[in-house]
C-alpha cells in the first residue's frame, strides 16, 4: 500500500531526513556504508593464515581478470590491488588487440567485480566487499580484500608461468 505525503508531510520528511543526513552522507564512503547497513551487506575480513585454499584445484581459465595474456587485464588488476580502486575510461576495451569484441567502459568494471566475487566464492573465502561507482566507472575494494586478491593473483600468475594452468 502506498501512502501519499501531503505538502506539509513532504516538507517534514525533507527537514527530518534529507537535511539531517546530507552532511552524514556527503562523501561516497559514507553513502556506501549506509547502503551496506540498509541491505545487510557485511565486509569480508579474511586473514590469509586462517584460511587455507588451493588455487590449483579451480579452473582459473574462467576468470578473465587473471589472464596474464591480456595486458589490459593484467594492468587493471595490478592497479586495483595496489591502490584499492580502478577507474576505466568510457572507450577502453577489454581486448587490447580488437576493438570489435569484449567489454568496454563500465562493463569492464562489472566483469572484474564478477570475476573477483566468483573466485573468492570458489575458494571458499566468502563474498568480498567490491563496490562500483557507475557514474565514474570506478571499482573499489577494501585493504583486506586487496591483500587476499594480491595473493590470489600471485598464485594464479605463478601457475600460468609454470605451465600448470592453460589460458
Amino acid at each position: 500500500m502506498q501512502t501519499r505525503i501531503n505538502r506539509n508531510g513532504l516538507e517534514e520528511v525533507q527537514e527530518r531526513f534529507v537535511e539531517d543526513n546530507v552532511s552524514a552522507y556527503a562523501k561516497l564512503d559514507s553513502l556506501l556504508e549506509f547502503k551496506r547497513e540498509l541491505f545487510g551487506e557485511e565486509e569480508v575480513r579474511v586473514e590469509l593464515e586462517e584460511v587455507g585454499y588451493d588455487i590449483s584445484q579451480i579452473d582459473i581459465s574462467q576468470y578473465q581478470t587473471f589472464h596474464r595474456s591480456n595486458s589490459n587485464a593484467e594492468r587493471w588488476l595490478s592497479t586495483l590491488i595496489d591502490t584499492g580502486k580502478l577507474t576505466v575510461g568510457g572507450h577502453e576495451h577489454w581486448s587490447s588487440g580488437s576493438k570489435e569484441r569484449g567489454a568496454r567502459g563500465g562493463s569492464i568494471v562489472k566483469k572484474m567485480r564478477y570475476n573477483i566475487i566468483s573466485i573468492f566464492s570458489d575458494l571458499g573465502l566468502g563474498r568480498p566487499k567490491v563496490d562500483i561507482n557507475y557514474a565514474t566507472r570506478t571499482l573499489e575494494i577494501s585493504e583486506e580484500v586487496s591483500e587476499v586478491l594480491g595473493d590470489i593473483r600471485d598464485q594464479v600468475y605463478a601457475l600460468q608461468r609454470n605451465g600448470a594452468a592453460r589460458i
